[in-house]
């Protein structure tokens, strides 16, 4: 009995994978997935930095609400202070309007700085 053995990869040229071809599609992949990845840790990182603008927007809406309800503020007064957060803030308060107001004080300009 003799066997016979065929060069398939003479029959067919294309037989196969070529280590080349797999280098080249193993680099497609990496560099494909660090650019996917680096979009990731980007998107991450804005998220965070909205998180920290949406946060100190509320506070100073909150503080200047709370400060235009305060019944000792006065024109040219400086207030300052630290939240729970950690956030600083400074309020300025100045006279906008020296008109008498429906109550008889002029109308007041709260300026409300949030570091």
């Amino acid at each position: 009995m003799r066997h016979t053995f065929h060069n398939r990869a003479a029959q067919c040229p294309e037989a196969g994978v070529s280590l080349l071809e797999i280098l080249i599609a193993v680099s497609l992949l990496g560099i494909g997935f660090t650019a996917i990845f680096s979009g990731f840790s980007t998107a991450l990182r804005t998220i965070e930095r909205v998180d920290h603008y949406a946060q100190v927007t509320d506070f100073a809406v909150n503080k200047l609400n709370e400060l235009e309800v305060d019944p000792d503020l006065e024109p040219g007064r400086q207030l300052s202070g630290v939240s729970d957060s950690g956030l600083r803030w400074q309020a300025t308060t100045a006279l906008a309007d020296e008109r008498p107001a429906l109550l008889g004080a002029g109308r007041e300009q709260v300026a409300v700085h949030v570091h």
